[in-house]
């Protein structure tokens, strides 16, 4: 998803489930199960979200958020000088 406006531009990305059975299963991996702590890193990529500013004429820098690994961003908005997001456990997190 993104948002521009004459400030900047926003891009986020929801997080992905990953099908573990897409996996290659090599006889090494077979004989390693993973731990429970193991399959939750791999179990879900994380939501990210970027702003870059698009003002020339002030040394503002872009940024970049990552949500944590049981967080996924639904929706974006901004202003003239903040950002905002909602996550589906409910949070409207904004950035000034």
């Amino acid at each position: 998803m993104a948002s521009l406006n004459y400030s900047g531009l926003m891009i986020a990305s929801k997080a992905e489930q990953q099908d573990l059975d897409n996996y290659e299963d090599d006889e090494e991996q077979l004989e390693q199960k993973p731990s429970q702590d193991e399959f939750l890193k791999v179990d879900k990529k994380s939501s990210y979200l970027y702003y870059k500013p698009l003002n020339e004429w002030k040394n503002l820098k872009d940024w970049h958020f990552k949500m944590r690994n049981d967080e996924s961003i639904e929706c974006i908005a901004q202003g003239t000088s903040w950002c905002a997001c909602y996550t589906d456990k409910g949070y409207i997190r904004i950035f000034s």
